[in-house]
């Protein structure tokens, strides 16, 4: 199984800032999980540019959205 990290506040800088950076190449491999107040903090804009530019599919639950790499589907684990 693999674990898909919460978003830390490097995670949510670099999303905000849109930066492809090492944090958002570390997205783009290992995907990371929102609270539902973290996506709505960051707005449409911004959790788009997690599908556009890093090509991450999305699942939500009651806590919040997991964004996942391709192919990685029903593995998810999150961390808790």
């Amino acid at each position: 199984m693999k674990n898909i990290p919460n978003a830390t506040g490097t995670h949510l800088d670099t999303i905000r800032a849109r930066a492809y950076d090492d944090t958002a190449r570390a997205m783009a491999g290992h995907g990371v999980r929102l609270t539902w107040d973290q996506e709505g903090e960051l707005g449409e804009g911004a959790t788009a540019w997690l599908a556009d530019r890093l090509g991450l599919h999305s699942e939500t639950d009651s806590d919040g959205v997991t964004y996942y790499p391709r192919g990685l589907g029903e593995q998810i684990e999150t961390d808790e």
